[in-house]
Formats: structure tokens, sequence, C-alpha cells
């Protein structure tokens, strides 16, 4: 057994022998080439972050604490650089998604905006798919008003390719607003970030428009003319190492242990997971692992 919150490198996971299990955060929906990669090993998988309970929500995460993070890091740069966004009475934040990740960002806009006495009060709209896909015209009259842009989509994986906002609509947004990315999803051959044009951040979450990191964290045929201050993080939790893993490791407890309960070795316990499971935490940890991606042929990209 291999635990690892952040999926392993290529020599790690060639490291691995075959039939050992890895517990991981794998996004094979995003990443079909891990699904390929691992079933070519003969490595069991199970993605800690498919694994859902019976109504779709994530078992295994810090929503929250991604939220929390992201407007703590973003209002405390306003804040040392006296950015004109303090000066005015109340701040506009549009959040793309109302899922889990945007209810959260509603509640880290408010709360970081007034209690915390660093930004303006925060009045924020949060958007799901009948204004991003549905109104059009609505969704660029909203990013002329907005200060804070908030991605907390959740895209669905037919519509990984296709941007939320253009690059060229960026443009409506006034030029002093900022973007924060919640959702972190990278550039790949098989998704763009629903905000095009924008960083993608892995060492470092401050992008200015103006610096030379901004256009490194794009691909080089991903349209960017159209920029603004943006804070990107694919690890938004570990900007806070000890409480973040000490947040994963209550979410895990259970599941390990329905994991263990179901035999006396790896593979018997990973063969043993199956939907129809009386267990609801059997049943979630089955949507989460390898054998129900292939399944469902989330895996035939490329």
């Amino acid at each position: 057994l291999v635990m690892s919150l952040k999926y392993p490198d290529a020599r790690s996971i060639a490291q691995m022998r075959q039939g050992s299990l890895l517990l991981a955060m794998a996004h094979f929906p995003t990443k079909p080439d891990r699904v390929v990669s691992l079933q070519s090993l003969g490595i069991r998988a199970i993605s800690l972050d498919a694994i859902k309970d019976d109504g779709g929500k994530r078992l295994v995460q810090d929503i929250e604490g991604s939220a929390n993070n992201a407007f703590m890091v973003a209002s405390k740069y306003l804040k040392e650089i006296d950015a004109p966004l303090l000066k005015k009475p109340e701040l506009q934040a549009l959040i793309l998604g109302s899922g889990q990740m945007g209810q959260a960002a509603v509640n880290a806009a408010i709360h970081w905006g007034g209690a915390e006495a660093v930004l303006p009060p925060v009045e924020a709209v949060c958007v799901g798919r009948s204004i991003t896909e549905g109104n059009r015209a609505r969704l660029l009259s909203l990013l002329k008003e907005t200060d804070i842009l908030i991605d907390a989509t959740a895209r669905a994986e037919s519509n990984l390719l296709t941007p939320v906002i253009l690059n060229q609509e960026l443009s409506f947004l006034p030029e002093e607003a900022l973007i924060i990315d919640l959702s972190a999803d990278p550039y790949s051959p098989y998704m763009v970030k629903a905000i095009e044009g924008i960083p993608h951040g892995r060492n470092r979450f401050l992008f200015d428009p103006l610096g030379l990191s901004y256009a490194q964290s794009i691909p080089e045929h991903i349209p960017q003319a159209v920029r603004r201050l943006v804070f990107s993080y694919e690890a938004w939790p570990a900007i806070f190492p000890k409480e973040s893993m000490e947040h994963y490791g209550r979410q895990l407890l259970s599941l390990l242990e329905a994991l263990f309960g179901l035999g006396k070795t790896m593979g018997e316990a990973y063969n043993r997971i199956f939907e129809g499971s009386r267990n609801p935490l059997v049943r979630a940890l089955h949507r989460g692992s390898l054998k129900s991606c292939a399944d469902n042929a989330v895996v035939a990209i490329g």
C-alpha cells in the first residue's frame, strides 16, 4: 500500500510492485494517461478525489481550506501593495460555479472581506451553467461590475476543452480586478482552464500580469493577451501543511478502516470493493477505484 495526497511522479510509480495499491489524488477523468499507465503496470489504485458518497459529495477534500487560504493570500497581498481596490467602499465578487467549491468561495469572500477588516465588505454573486452557458450577455454584464473573479467550476468531462470565459472576454473585467483560481485545473491535452489564458500555479500562487512568470505558466498556444492579477495554486490547502494533513487524516481514518476490514491483504480488500456493498464507505471507495474508472470508460483519450 502506498498513500500520498499528491500523485507520485513517474519514477516512483515505476518502482511500485505489480499488484500493489496506490491511494492518491489521481484525478483520473482529467489524467487518462495515468489510467493507462497504472493498468499497464498492474497497479491497483483508488483516487482520493473521486471517493464520493451516495449523494455525489467528495469525502476526501479540503474545499473550505482551499477557499479560505486563497482569499487570505489575496487579501494580504492587496494590503501590502495598498491596492486601489482597498479604497472602494464595497467589492463585487463573481463566483463561477455553484457546487461545493462555489459555496465555500461565497463564505470565504464574505468573511475575509468583512470580519478580518483586510478588504472592504464583499458582495458575492454565484452563477452556474444557466448563466455561464445559457446567458452570455448577462455573464459579460456581470464581468463589467466585478472586482474579484473566482473560478470554482466543476466542469463535466465533455466540456474540459471548452473555457467558461474566453481570454478576449476578460477585457470586460476592470483592469484593477483580480482573479482567484480555486479549481486550479491544469493545462493539458485533455483540458484547458475555465478562465482561458490565466496562469496555472504549481510552485507559486501570485502572478503579476506584467511579470515573466505569467506567460511561463501558460502554454504558448493558449490565448493570453488579456491579463489580470491572478492567484492560482494547485495545492491551496498546503499553505498550512500541518493543519491540512490533520484534516485529511481525519477524513481518511474511517475509509481506511472500511478498506482494511475487507481482507487480510490489500489485493483481497481491493477486489472486494464493489458498488452494491451495504457499507456506504465501501461504495464510496469503489467510486474512486481504478476499476470503476475503467468500467465507466473514462480512459481512452489519446
